[in-house]
């Protein structure tokens, strides 16, 4: 995680598992989606998801995911984070849980935020994207952290922890412990992290 003892300070974006854990893809202002090398060309999100090998998250093609997505690349106010051919390159979705932005790059970070919101996108369908933007408008470096965390039950508690350790999981950053498990559950998994 860290350059020395503690990552910080640092200029580089530091997130979760980015930019290359799940598939991405460009839409166009017209519409229509095309793989990332334009091998194939698709009428919509949904003909998309079901003709491509994504993961198979069917938020993609919720209004909150990929219709959000659609309707911000038709935005005239995107044509900023358009690539030369006109698309933009979204990323399907991703673990939204923690990011560190730098300060230098707030503002920019928060002009893309605002526009997958002012089309409604949920966070683990923007996050990656609104970082990768950051990066290609501002030249921000992103660190990629692995993230410790499970799902079901075992999320954010001491067993979920000891899998990590168990499965020798280099730990950048920990799910949160649910506050509902108590102080002294809290106190024993980050006891174990260190």
């Amino acid at each position: 995680l860290s350059r020395g003892e503690y990552p910080f300070p640092t200029d580089q974006i530091i997130a979760i598992n980015f930019p290359h854990t799940r598939k991405n893809y460009r839409i166009f202002p017209d519409g229509h989606l095309e793989t990332v090398n334009k091998q194939k060309s698709f009428d919509s999100i949904t003909d998309m998801y079901d003709n491509l090998p994504l993961d198979q998250w069917n938020h993609t093609v919720q209004p909150h995911c990929g219709g959000g997505q659609t309707k911000l690349a038709k935005d005239p106010a995107s044509t900023k984070y358009q690539e030369n051919d006109g698309s933009i390159l979204f990323l399907q979705y991703g673990q939204s849980d923690f990011m560190f932005v730098p300060t230098k790059y707030v503002n920019e970070f928060a002009e893309a935020a605002e526009l997958h919101l002012k089309h409604k996108i949920w966070i683990e369908c923007a996050f990656n994207t609104v970082a990768d933007m950051v990066h290609r408008k501002a030249g921000a470096s992103i660190r990629a952290v692995n993230f410790c965390t499970k799902w079901g039950d075992e999320r954010g508690s001491v067993d979920m922890v000891d899998t990590c350790i168990t499965n020798n999981i280099a730990m950048g950053f920990l799910h949160p412990l649910k506050m509902s498990k108590g102080y002294r559950t809290y106190s024993e998994m980050y006891e174990r992290a260190q």
